[in-house]
């Protein structure tokens, strides 16, 4: 299974990342793991970027907003930590 493709399983099954980064990847095998799936929850603008730091450069710009995540929302987090790939 592919990242990408763990990501379509989730969402077909209506959950949401929503603040995916590259810590919340694990590889365990060939196989990618994912941490903190469905966990998402609002957070003030100000508070969320202090929570990620660095790593809020991962989040699309409606979650960075502190609006709520869409599967658009993953799909651009998991182009950004592609792109560094």
């Amino acid at each position: 299974m592919t990242l990408s493709g763990t990501f379509d399983e989730a969402h077909v099954s209506g959950l949401i990342h929503g603040h995916l980064r590259p810590a919340d990847v694990l590889l365990v095998g060939d196989f990618p793991k994912l941490f903190g799936l469905g966990l998402w929850y609002p957070l003030r603008r100000d508070k969320l970027l202090v929570a990620y730091g660095d790593e809020a450069r991962y989040l699309a710009p409606e979650v960075r907003a502190a609006r709520i995540p869409t599967v658009q929302s993953d799909v651009y987090s998991l182009a950004m930590i592609f792109g560094e790939m």
